[in-house]
């Protein structure tokens, strides 16, 4: 009987703790709102960002070298990957290229060997590098649904597991993933995409949970990123919103400020902009249907046609940007760009076959 009140009070005990715990944590989140925590310091410390030759990781490949942050830069183009370490180094910043293909284990293994032989350990890790197919499912093929797969999720685990364990030895480390709003929520057009952005947000939860099994949760830090649609990268996707104001189209640069700032805060599960943080909640917390006729009801959702569609209506339509785009001699030229862009894809994709 002894034993059995004893017990009874551990678990009181331990429940006890844990709604403490919970509400410690909300609060926290709640505070979060408030206060402004500050940016961790990046210089002299080296950073690797693959698909850095253009769009977001070469955004962010800029952005750190300012803050005297050493680069590894990663793409799968050559001529992409060196302009952006040029673009750094006339600035003074220091870059080193390389060219790798993420989607190759072996090439990823091998790339890895020379950063830690030549350069030095990696500080943080930024899975950036990604591919877009935006298709009816009908009209996947296998090799865009396994290449969808291999850039997107896949490489993930490659490089990680060629970087985390000097992480855990030198008990210090960040660890990126660019992942989408398609891999918190279903998107119709998007299911070799979104199912491919699902595994990305699947293994950083899964990761976390084992990093904090082996006590270095405090030492190594997860960040996954889950943004709306960006204009102003090699892959647009014509989008259609209804309420702007509300789910925008964001641009490149607004895009990296808000995720600078949630790496360098080392926030753990970043959904942007702020306005899709209240549809997450709805689709986590009620029953699919809801979520479903909201999202029907704003009307925000990727063209059907492919790649090789006309740019959206609301690629150039951000609230704080809107400027940028008003000429419409500069939306002509970039809508040529991102056409021929996506024709050489296309035509890439037929000799590979």
């Amino acid at each position: 009987m002894l034993l059995f009140l004893f017990n009874v009070f551990l678990l009181i005990l331990e429940v006890s703790t844990l709604v403490i715990n919970c509400v410690s944590i909300l609060c926290d989140q709640v505070l979060k709102l408030f206060r402004d925590k500050p940016h961790k310091d990046v210089a002299n410390k080296i950073i690797l960002i693959t698909g850095a030759g253009s769009g977001v990781g070469r955004e962010m490949a800029i952005r750190f070298a300012k803050m005297n942050a050493i680069l590894v830069l990663w793409d799968i183009e050559r001529d992409l990957v060196t302009e952006t370490a040029n673009i750094i180094r006339r600035s003074g910043g220091i870059a080193h290229a390389m060219t790798v293909d993420v989607s190759d284990e072996n090439k990823v293994e091998k790339s890895a060997d020379h950063v830690k032989e030549e350069i030095g350990d990696v500080y943080m890790l930024i899975n950036n590098a990604g591919v877009c197919p935006c298709l009816p499912f009908k009209d996947l093929t296998y090799k865009q649904i396994r290449r969808t797969f291999d850039v997107n999720c896949l490489s993930h685990f490659w490089t990680t597991k060629q970087f985390l364990p000097s992480m855990i030895n030198n008990e210090r480390g960040h660890i990126v993933a660019i992942s989408s709003s398609a891999g918190i929520m279903g998107s119709a057009y998007f299911t070799a995409y979104g199912a491919s952005k699902y595994g990305v947000v699947g293994l950083m939860a899964s990761l976390d949970r084992e990093l904090a099994e082996l006590e270095k949760r405090d030492f190594i830090k997860l960040t996954t990123i889950c943004p709306l649609g960006i204009s102003g990268t090699r892959v647009d996707i014509p989008t259609r919103t209804r309420f702007p104001k509300i789910l925008p189209v964001m641009t490149l640069e607004h895009a990296v400020d808000l995720i600078m700032d949630a790496i360098l805060k080392e926030d753990d599960m970043v959904v942007i902009p702020f306005t899709f943080k209240f549809i997450y909640f709805v689709n986590r917390l009620f029953p699919l249907r809801m979520s479903n006729l909201l999202f029907e009801f704003l009307d925000y959702a990727v063209e059907p046609h492919g790649i090789n569609a006309p740019i959206g209506r609301s690629h150039f339509n951000d609230l704080d940007y809107r400027n940028k785009w008003e000429n419409q001699n500069t939306i002509n030229h970039l809508s040529d760009q991102i056409n021929k862009q996506y024709m050489l894809v296309e035509e890439e994709d037929q000799d590979d076959y």
